[in-house]
């Protein structure tokens, strides 16, 4: 549906804590388009993940289509959706990008006073740190290692050592260098 008009926003009501959630509707083939809808929430107690990621390139060369019409957005949140879509059954997912008329100053700004009590209620966050290669489970599982202080082989074992270097480049990835890092890991 990429030649759908442009989605527009319905304003979000007055409540102090209205905000969007994207309902990402799921799709069996992979190479299906994305498919969503924005729901107004006003109530913490409502289930979503909010997504933690970088914006990236910020031309937006992709599109999610909102309720029949064509929203665009930015190649690296494209392929953030695209990745944690679901086979069967809707996914409730917060992202900045999509959840947030940009467009709207007035808005922006408001919600952006929001995101700590946004990412704070979300049932779970997802760090997209972009498409991981085995080096980077390597130093994932180092991490994991260094978590529980059981990293006593790959100290020990030279073949190991690599996971040293896939440890620094995970930690190296632009999505640690972000200004909103702090307030979404806080």
């Amino acid at each position: 549906m990429a030649d759908s008009p442009p989605y527009r926003y319905q304003a979000l009501n007055s409540t102090p804590d209205s905000f969007r959630v994207l309902k990402l509707l799921p799709a069996a083939d992979p190479k299906d388009s994305l498919e969503g809808k924005l729901l107004h929430v006003s109530s913490t107690s409502f289930q979503y993940i909010a997504v933690s990621y970088v914006w990236g390139d910020p031309t937006p060369t992709h599109h999610i289509t909102i309720s029949g019409y064509s929203l665009r957005i930015t190649a690296n949140l494209f392929d953030v959706l695209h990745n944690l879509r679901l086979r069967t059954g809707p996914l409730y997912l917060w992202a900045d990008a999509i959840c947030i008329n940009q467009q709207d100053v007035e808005e922006r700004n408001a919600q952006v006073q929001k995101m700590a009590g946004i990412y704070r209620h979300a049932a779970r966050v997802i760090c997209w740190l972009g498409h991981l290669t085995p080096d980077y489970e390597m130093g994932l599982d180092l991490l994991d290692a260094l978590r529980s202080e059981d990293y006593d082989a790959y100290l020990e074992d030279a073949s190991l050592w690599s996971a040293w270097d896939a440890l620094v480049e995970l930690l190296d990835r632009p999505f640690w260098r972000r200004m909103w890092i702090m307030q979404e890991v806080m």
